[in-house]
This record gives C-alpha cells, structure tokens and sequence, in this order.
C-alpha cells in the first residue's frame, strides 16, 4: 500500500544520506585519539570500504573515499609532530563553517597496532584485497598507508628540492593574520593550519 512504499522510501533514504551500506556494521579498521586540527577536536577513526568516519564527542563526519582528491604528509618545523592533509572534492560542514580540507597533527613518536578485521569476500574490492592483515608503527604512517590503499590517492611529501637555512622542508608565513608554516612542493606550494590554501606553481602570475 501507499504507507509501506512511502516507509521503504524514507528507509532508503535515510540510509544513503547516513551512509549506511554493505560493511557499514563493522569497519575494517580503528584508529583511536587521532588529533584533528582542521576541524579541531580529538576524535576516533572508522574505516570502512567506502568511507571513513570520524567521531568525536560532539561531531562526526562521514567521508566517501571518492571524496579525497589527494593528501599531504608534512612534517612541522618542531620536528617533533607530522600533519596528515586530506583534500576534498566536497567539502564537510559543521554549522555554517565550511571545511575542504581535514587536517591530522599527531606526535612523530606516537606508536600503534592495528589489525584489520578481514573477511573471504572482502577480496572482490581491490582495494580492500591491498590491505595488510596488521600494521605497525608510527600512528602517521599507519593512517597513511591505510588511506592510501582504501582511496586509492597520492600522498606528497616534501622532496629535497627545498630546505629552509635551518634545515627544514617549509618556513614561516601568513595568510591574513593567520600565521603557520608554507611548504614548497615539486610543483605546488601549501600553507597550514589555518586556512590551508593549496596552489600549483604554474598558477602563480607575479611575486
């Protein structure tokens, strides 16, 4: 009848907006007390084979990995902590603030173990099939090499090409009032925290 369809309607919406899919029970990996900057707040992470989730105590965000166009992996000038950038297609929003990028900052010598909870038919997904059944090591690492299996992106690190006079791979700047750290790429440049701005060389007119 009309009510039954109108119910299975909204049922299927409700589970496409919350995302809720095939695995969406149980993640395949957990990373907790992750450290965000951008949106600020301490939070836990759920891998799924679509998407990540992460929950803090007051938000949550859900990400399709097809989202995430490319990440960052840079090391901050204290030498003593590594950013992880995630970039978005589609930016996430919490209130009326919009956010196009995440930002990760957690301690170099913060160390973890996460085994993945693989299943036989988890193999079909090919980027599920590149998972490792455990990983081990520096949280910034093992986030890294988790992301970049499951979305299936790049993730640029600062080559050689650049070092400031104290030897490190970005300098001091400021966006506006904003002061953080600029990174010169091999072709790109990108300012952290706040606002993260990215831009390829090319699209620099004059100086």
């Amino acid at each position: 009848n009309k009510s039954n369809s109108a119910a299975l309607a909204m049922h299927k919406e409700i589970v496409e907006r919350a995302k809720i899919g095939e695995f969406a029970g149980e993640s395949i990996a957990n990373l907790n007390d992750v450290n965000l900057m951008v949106p600020r707040g301490k939070y836990s992470v759920d891998f799924y084979q679509k998407n990540l989730r992460f929950h803090g105590v007051t938000y949550s965000y859900n990400i399709d990995y097809k989202n995430i166009s490319k990440g960052f992996i840079l090391p901050m000038a204290n030498e003593a902590q590594v950013s992880l950038v995630l970039q978005l297609n589609k930016p996430i929003y919490q209130g009326q603030t919009v956010y196009p990028y995440i930002v990760i900052q957690v301690k170099k010598e913060t160390e973890v173990e996460v085994k993945t909870k693989l299943k036989p038919e988890h193999e079909k997904y090919k980027n599920l099939a590149e998972l490792k059944a455990e990983y081990k090591g520096p949280l910034f690492e093992v986030f890294a090499d988790i992301i970049r299996v499951l979305a299936q992106i790049q993730l640029i690190i600062p080559g050689q090409e650049f070092k400031s006079k104290t030897g490190q791979v970005c300098i001091k700047a400021s966006v506006k009032t904003q002061a953080g750290y600029l990174y010169p790429l091999k072709k790109s440049m990108i300012f952290i925290t706040k606002p993260v701005t990215y831009f390829k060389v090319d699209d620099i007119k004059k100086v």
